[in-house]
């Protein structure tokens, strides 16, 4: 594909599609080629299955279709206008293509208007009725006096109470002020109004927050439904539905600690909700007397000590059983020799760890060890493992034999360091390494 066909928002025109009812619809294969994503069935696949996880969060449909794209027919997904957004955005999330590109799609996907169907033409209005030769007597009331004089109005004190807000004052913090009660006493925040607070102005990137919020919530088995309690409205007049969330306390602090951490309004909302959780869990239940106080105190300190001398005893335990081990890591990591990720799976292996080189290779690309995008840097170290130092590259000279002349052939190694790392991290914790060949 050339970079021509990438310039300029004409190519996700062309990619567009209108149904019967005219709502507009593209391919989300076509649309993952436009924004320079590589041809790989893996990484597309991949994105599409985060896609649907996120989908229900953002009232996005995704309708799977037969297409065959190519000679040998792979599935592919028509997008709403929500749905090419949220795949833009997923990938934005993963650095999949061209950042030029993703750039130039959502600001072709935002100047598009919400589609909208066409008005029903309006019934034909019914006949209107001759009137009769009698026409109907209309009884007109007696007019009332009207005085001059003003009576006052005497309004009770108690009904003063009901135009009074239900949201507190400020108490200093930004996010006091948003704070709202409910009638049974329990506290909510709005998430439109937590927004701009937290730093962001879109709303599309808020809910991204929001959406591994609610993720964090399902996986804890908490009650997300009623932390993050959908109060979206639709306009009286139609449009587009406003999507909007009554937040618990901790429905916050979950979207503040998934927030954009270089946000310096991020940082501000962990420090509150933090704060706040943590003042309601130690939120005294009732009043202690001082024999009350001591009595518990003593308890405390009892329970202290007896969990930490068994603390002490299972950590003198793990280090004998750890000692063998220990001092394998120790001479691997101190070892020169690099190995091949091919004796890795074979060391592990032997470590109580069954894998395979291919299965490994796949672990290690999926983990963020190893690059997994298709080209020249396919299964080369990620900045990530080289700041560990746990991988190097080889390179190693050889003769072309297409056109002649020298070239490079690099592979990805295990150091030493690396050796001990993927040992401490996959084999069994009660596992003795056992050494083979040369590595003692």
């Amino acid at each position: 594909m050339s970079n021509e066909s990438l310039n300029g928002p004409s190519v996700y025109k062309c990619h567009r599609h209108d149904r019967d009812t005219g709502s507009p619809y593209w391919s989300a294969r076509k649309l993952s080629w436009a924004i320079g994503m590589s041809d790989n069935d893996e990484i597309f696949y991949k994105l599409i299955t985060d896609m649907k996880k996120t989908a229900p969060y953002r009232n996005v449909r995704l309708s799977a279709i037969s297409v065959l794209l190519m000679p040998d027919g792979r599935q592919d997904y028509d997008l709403t206008l929500a749905g090419a957004r949220l795949l833009i955005d997923e990938a934005s999330i993963r650095h999949l293509g061209h950042d030029w590109a993703r750039k130039e799609a959502l600001a072709y996907f935002d100047s598009l208007p919400v589609f909208e169907p066409e008005p029903q033409p309006l019934p034909e209005p019914e006949p209107v009725q001759e009137p009769t030769s009698e026409p109907e007597t209309v009884a007109v009331p007696e007019p009332v006096a009207v005085t001059s004089e003003i009576q006052p109005v005497t309004v009770p004190t108690a009904t003063i109470d009901i135009f009074l807000p239900k949201k507190p004052q400020p108490q200093g913090s930004p996010f006091d002020g948003i704070r709202h009660v409910r009638d049974d006493g329990s506290e909510y925040w709005s998430a439109r109004e937590l927004m701009p607070l937290m730093g962001y102005a879109r709303w599309r990137n808020f809910a991204l927050a929001i959406d591994k919020a609610r993720i964090a919530s399902d996986g804890l088995n908490m009650d997300t439904a009623s932390h993050f309690a959908d109060v979206s409205k639709t306009p009286a007049g139609g449009g587009p539905r406003s999507e909007n969330y009554a937040l618990s306390r901790y429905a916050c602090y979950l979207v503040a600690m998934n927030g954009d951490p270089s946000k310096a309004e991020v940082a501000a909302a962990q420090t509150y909700f933090v704060a706040r959780t943590r003042q309601a869990e130690l939120a005294p239940t009732q009043q202690l007397t001082g024999p009350e106080l001591m009595a518990l105190a003593l308890v405390e300190a009892k329970q202290t000590l007896e969990a930490n001398a068994e603390h002490i005893a299972e950590l003198t335990a793990k280090i004998d059983d750890d000692a063998p081990k220990v001092f394998f890591a120790n001479a691997v990591a101190g070892s020169p020799t690099s190995i091949s990720v091919n004796e890795l799976a074979g060391l592990l292996n032997q470590n109580g760890y069954g894998t395979g080189v291919m299965r490994l290779f796949d672990q290690l690309r999926d983990e963020g060890y190893l690059i997994k995008d298709a080209g020249s840097t396919w299964n080369l170290p990620t900045q990530r493992s080289r700041d560990l130092k746990i991988f190097e590259i080889k390179e190693t000279l050889y003769e072309a034999s297409v056109g002649g002349g020298q070239k490079i052939h690099r592979t990805t190694v295990v150091t030493g360091k690396g050796q001990q790392y993927f040992i401490n991290k996959y084999c069994p914790k009660n596992t003795v390494a056992i050494v083979s060949g040369d590595a003692s």
